[in-house]
């Protein structure tokens, strides 16, 4: 009668050439050849290493019968205990359990394209005092407008902008950016910085949806070429 090989649960230090010193190699079999898992702990990384199949259940269950290995109470017993062992060792030495590693979540934000109006008179109103027209221009561009009083006295400012204006996300995380037109009948949008060079018309009504997943820390520049030098915004990128 050949002798039973025992279930067993083994872990053992990689070799220090091909791993870092806090890499853990934790190798769990269910006998010395049947088949056993290996899973290398890499910092707060881990990851399944392989698998190893006994030659006498490749063609299983045609030659699972001529398999010369022979599960017993006793041999499940060593096993069980070893594997939990193993387990136990290597969360007291500071290596993490197996746990699932799960895909980064995709981020949405939702950009609108707006402006902001102030509307007042050099005469006043019952609620408002007069607030007289500015005699100094703003900076060239159509992202600031001002208009001069009209016949009753009454004068406006306009800002071009975006909403939000600027996004705040951490390097390799996924993100969706949806451009929204409101105000303004066409807007002629460029995103730079950071490997990203994209550039759109968007117009009142539209949506364009831009996917982006930084891989370095920096800022991604958001303009609209029509209007200048008010709307303007940024993306910026945290490292992790």
């Amino acid at each position: 009668m050949q002798a039973t090989h025992p279930l067993r649960a083994r872990a053992a230090l990689p070799n220090p050439t091909q791993t870092s010193n806090r890499d853990l190699v934790l190798t769990i079999g269910l006998c010395s050849d049947l088949f056993y898992s290996r899973v290398l702990f890499t910092g707060n990384n881990p990851r399944f290493a392989g698998i190893s199949v006994c030659a006498d259940h490749v063609n299983a269950p045609v030659r699972a019968a001529t398999c010369r290995h022979r599960w017993t109470r006793e041999t499940v017993m060593q096993g069980t205990r070893a594997f939990f062992a193993s387990l136990l060792a290597a969360s007291l030495v500071g290596w993490p359990l197996i746990a699932p590693v799960q895909a980064e979540e995709m981020r949405e934000f939702y950009i609108k394209t707006v402006h902001v109006d102030g509307k007042t008179s050099t005469h006043g109103d019952a609620d408002h005092k007069p607030e007289a027209f500015p005699e100094a221009a703003l900076p060239e561009g159509r992202g600031l407008v001002l208009k001069r009083p009209d016949e009753e006295g009454k004068w406006s400012v306009r800002a071009f902008a975006f909403e939000p204006s600027q996004i705040v996300i951490n390097a390799g995380e996924p993100v969706r950016l949806h451009f929204i037109g409101i105000h303004g009948m066409s807007h002629s949008i460029h995103l730079e910085g950071g490997g990203v060079d994209e550039r759109f018309t968007l117009t009142r009504g539209r949506m364009h949806t831009v996917e982006l997943t930084p891989k370095t820390p920096g800022v991604i520049e958001i303009e609209c070429y029509d209007h200048q030098p008010s709307m303007r915004g940024e993306i910026v990128v945290l490292s992790r």
